[in-house]
């Protein structure tokens, strides 16, 4: 779901990888290893980000941003 033109998480389940990694429900995700998210700009990071393994997510949470680090495995 987009939500001010950035994907929006809605319905994480509990246990699931996402939960698991600290998102919440209507998180808005900003940005991917600095690259924007923003609307129409997926595919390009897509491409970009196939071949990493260490991301930083910046998101909004209730108006503040946070940052979610992980590794691929």
């Amino acid at each position: 779901e987009l939500a001010s033109g950035y994907f929006e998480i809605d319905n994480i389940d509990s246990g699931s990888l996402a939960d698991e990694l600290g998102f919440e429900d209507g998180d808005e995700l900003r940005q991917l290893n600095g690259i924007s998210l923003s609307e129409g700009n997926y595919i390009d990071a897509y491409i970009e980000l196939q071949t990493e393994t260490e991301f930083t997510v910046r998101l909004l949470r209730n108006s503040r941003a946070i940052s979610i680090d992980f590794k691929a495995q």
